[in-house]
């Protein structure tokens, strides 16, 4: 066999193994559903009734995160990079301060662009940053490391640029 074909099976090995992972610790997440006679919607909308939006994707980014660093298996001197990366990349806290910005209906249509072009700039400097931290710390992986980064699903990879919250799928904030 050769080596390449080797990398190839430790690879496709990796991604059925974070598959495997993420379909068992789902099925171990899920609490039994409601009743027959129950609605099919909670307080907070579909879903299970009370639960917290904000905790339940703070739970799924640390299984992801504990994932990334088993699936790596990140050494102790590559921690600092490890959790550098993690700080850079993580989501920017939701603005729900609403307070003081008229509402959409109420701005003319300049003010519209000039807002977007404002979040605009603001996303692409969100992605510098990521781009820079993930190119960091990439250089501190060793070439199996990097393989193995550079094979997994974008949603596991990080959550920028790399499909977590680039508008695609569920992970799309709004």
């Amino acid at each position: 066999m050769s080596s390449s074909w080797k990398s190839y099976a430790v690879v496709g090995a990796l991604c059925l193994g974070i598959v495997t992972a993420a379909s068992v610790g789902m099925a171990q997440d899920r609490q039994p559903g409601p009743g027959p006679n129950a609605p099919a919607m909670g307080p907070r909308g579909p879903g299970m009734p009370g639960m917290d939006r904000g905790k339940m994707m703070e739970e799924m980014r640390a299984r992801r995160e504990k994932t990334l660093h088993d699936v790596l298996a990140i050494k102790p001197d590559q921690e600092g990079a490890f959790r550098a990366y993690l700080a850079a990349a993580a989501p920017p806290p939701m603005d729900r301060d609403r307070a003081g910005r008229p509402a959409r209906e109420a701005m003319t249509t300049p003010e519209r662009l000039d807002r977007m072009a404002a979040q605009m700039a603001d996303r692409q400097a969100r992605f510098q940053k990521v781009a820079a931290a993930t190119k960091t710390f990439y250089a501190a992986l060793t070439p199996d490391q990097r393989r193995a980064f550079d094979a997994l699903p974008m949603m596991m990879a990080g959550p920028e640029g790399r499909g977590g919250r680039m508008g695609h799928g569920p992970m799309m904030r709004r």
